[in-house]
């Protein structure tokens, strides 16, 4: 694997490549329009990277930057390639690019009775071997609930999180945070 990236830019062959990749890997719900997404690219606060080894596209991620947060609003791997260390390698890289400041990001929670419930579990176990926990707090997005996981765990910064999405995006696009109550019952039940 020689895995190289390059920055996205609006109206790019990269940029074709991430969007096929969001239409074929995300639910409809979970896709920003991409004229927003291309759009926002012109902010260099909005960072997009495709991945490739050699020429060929593995995946892609797309992230909100400030001086004291990033939050991680897509990572994606190729689905033909997925479990060969691509989205492992992509992960290190982007920690040592945000050294020093949190990364945040959401993930399905991870509890039985949905069509992808080992899907949520194999990712929560995913990121938690890259160094990432839950912070103890979930979000809504339409009727899908999500942990905030980070790479500070439960010493999340909701300030630095609120911050940026208040100075990036709008009150509108603010997460409304909810403390999970007993999160360690909630995990060691689906694990």
């Amino acid at each position: 694997m020689e895995l190289k990236s390059i920055k996205v830019q609006p109206q790019s062959k990269e940029f074709d490549e991430v969007a096929r990749l969001i239409q074929s890997e995300f639910p409809k719900d979970e896709q920003s329009p991409l004229t927003r997404l291309s759009d926002r690219l012109k902010n260099p606060a909005f960072d997009c990277t495709a991945y490739y080894d050699g020429d060929e596209f593995v995946g892609f991620t797309y992230n909100i930057v400030s001086e004291r947060a990033v939050f991680g609003l897509y990572t994606a791997i190729r689905r033909d390639i997925q479990s060969q260390g691509y989205g492992s390698a992509i992960q290190r890289e982007i920690q040592q690019r945000v050294a020093g400041r949190e990364f945040t990001f959401n993930i399905e929670v991870p509890k039985d009775g949905y069509d992808n419930t080992e899907q949520r579990k194999k990712r929560l176990r995913f990121y938690e071997r890259l160094g990432f926990a839950p912070t103890g707090y979930r979000t809504l997005y339409g009727n899908v609930e999500y942990w905030v996981m980070s790479n500070h765990g439960t010493d999340f910064d909701r300030d630095a999180y609120e911050e940026l999405f208040l100075n990036l995006l709008g009150e509108e696009y603010l997460p409304k945070l909810e403390k999970i109550p007993d999160q360690k019952q909630q995990e060691g039940e689906n694990k």
